[in-house]
């Protein structure tokens, strides 16, 4: 029988109906409720609602997915943190970005590690650097150039400071010596909606969505981050 003592953090597709089974008889008893820390319409999003049919099958009560973004993710994870450590409210986060904002703030309200407990894994994604259609470049190797030639002049979008999406650019922009503007946003759905919207220059965010805009012919990958 596995108990839950602490609030729970999951990261991801695998929590399916064996592992749930084993759950102690009594749980759960009421409706579960899966915190996204991030707007509507990003990969993370996606990932929960997908899963949710799946978990209301195995357990038999329904599953309830709440966005509440903001603060790079911070209000979300707050509410799962000051919840009661009953297993009924669980973060639905990416997992990289939930430990590094360690690093990223100074005052989080609550402890990344110490206030959660982790259940699973749900999946691995690569990141794509992608860019409106009529942005000047068609690779990393002459987005540098450009960035280089346009100093201050280049943005990106990313879904809050601290995050995967953030790191993974501004060590791009450190490593190349490029000087880009960073504009956070509060999911994957705003982000996509001001890439395509030609907003912002380029963008980075997990592979499967950027995907889809790409064969809609709304942006251009310029380069994939990954294993």
């Amino acid at each position: 029988m596995m108990t839950m003592r602490r609030r729970t953090i999951l990261a991801g597709l695998a929590w399916l109906a064996a592992p749930l089974l084993a759950i102690a008889q009594a749980f759960p008893s009421k409706p579960v409720r899966i915190v996204v820390p991030l707007e509507p319409g990003g990969a993370v999003d996606i990932a929960a609602r997908r899963l949710a049919p799946k978990l209301q099958e195995a357990l038999g009560q329904p599953i309830i997915v709440e966005n509440r973004g903001g603060a790079a993710g911070q209000i979300g994870t707050q509410v799962v943190a000051k919840a009661a450590p009953d297993g009924y409210t669980i973060l639905f986060t990416i997992g990289g970005a939930h430990v590094l904002s360690m690093l990223a703030y100074k005052n989080l309200p609550y402890h990344p590690v110490r206030d959660f407990t982790p259940i699973t894994s749900v999946a691995d994604t690569l990141l794509a650097i992608s860019a409106r259609v009529n942005f000047p470049a068609g690779n990393v190797r002459e987005m540098i150039d450009y960035a280089k030639r346009n100093p201050g002049k280049v943005s990106y979008g990313h879904t809050g400071v601290g995050g995967v999406t953030h790191l993974a650019m501004e060590q791009i922009r450190a490593l190349s010596g490029t000087e880009l503007i960073s504009v956070p946003f509060k999911g994957g759905g705003p982000l996509a909606q001001n890439l395509s919207g030609g907003q912002i220059d380029m963008s980075v965010q997990p592979l499967a969505p950027v995907m889809a805009q790409v064969k809609a012919g709304k942006v251009k990958v310029l380069g994939i981050l990954g294993k």
